[in-house]
């Protein structure tokens, strides 16, 4: 299953350690402690809302991602590519609150939803995933003491399965096995609280409490691996971030809050 083994390559907010007199290297500052937020499936309650993040690039900054919230729920994320293309995504809840289907539509025509199920514990037991031509692939997933432990694809083309290894409330390994190729996604995380934790329950980058600070893709048909820094400010989130893949330029961006 392509799109899950995708998103698990996903981390957003990644940040660059440099320091000034308003912001402080989580490295160099362990007396301020981050923001503290609970998980729970399908909900996205940061203690401070992103309003939007910014490309910079050569000391001048292009809006990457601008984010939409109403009545308290993020409602929207567009987000623009050095190409200028553009993908938006809209989250649908249901009365409790919790986030039960996001439906992403590309510049390039491309539209796809993904929809989740939970029991009555409230954790996580299915995902589908469907693209606008095509048919819905069926994931079920397995939870142990709160965690997902493994994602399995239902129906006999759908030969997918995954196991989650954890430490704490940061996934650190995915061992995924796809049409008889073994891939395996290796995470490391520094203390402080991920913005964007809890805002798609199926992403690495979302569902892990803390900041990725590197990553590394071995199996299939190729590797990647990857850096990640960053820049806190006072209150303990994330100011910038810098992604450094291996081979490849760094990226920085920068996090503008809503007051």
């Amino acid at each position: 299953m392509k799109k899950l083994a995708t998103l698990a390559l996903i981390a957003v907010i990644v940040m660059a350690c440099n320091t000034s007199c308003d912001k402080k290297s989580a490295e160099s500052d362990t007396t301020t402690p981050a923001p503290t937020q609970n998980y729970k499936f399908g909900f996205y309650n940061p203690s401070k809302r992103i309003n939007k993040i910014y490309l910079v690039k050569n000391e001048s900054e292009t809006v990457a991602e601008d984010w939409t919230w109403k009545d308290g729920r993020l409602e929207r994320v567009e987000s623009y590519d050095a190409s200028g293309n553009s993908t938006d995504v809209r989250f649908t809840y249901n009365d409790d609150g919790r986030i039960v289907k996001i439906l992403t539509q590309t510049s390039a025509f491309s539209r796809y939803s993904d929809i989740f199920k939970y029991n009555s514990k409230g954790l996580i037991t299915h995902h589908y995933y469907t693209e606008r031509v095509g048919d819905t692939l069926k994931y079920k997933i397995n939870c142990k003491n709160g965690k997902i432990k493994t994602v399995v694809g239902e129906g006999e083309d759908n030969k997918y399965s995954a196991t989650y290894e954890w430490s704490g409330d940061n996934v650190i390994r995915i061992r995924a096995v796809e049409m008889g190729d073994t891939i395996v996604y290796s995470y490391t995380y520094d203390n402080q609280i991920n913005a964007e934790y809890g805002r798609m329950p199926m992403r690495t980058g979302m569902f892990s409490k803390n900041n990725m600070t590197s990553m590394s893709v071995l199996g299939g048909s190729s590797s990647e691996e990857g850096m990640y820094t960053y820049t806190y400010n006072e209150d303990g989130s994330v100011a910038s971030y810098v992604f450094q893949p291996v081979g490849h330029k760094a990226v920085e961006y920068r996090i503008e809050y809503i007051e």
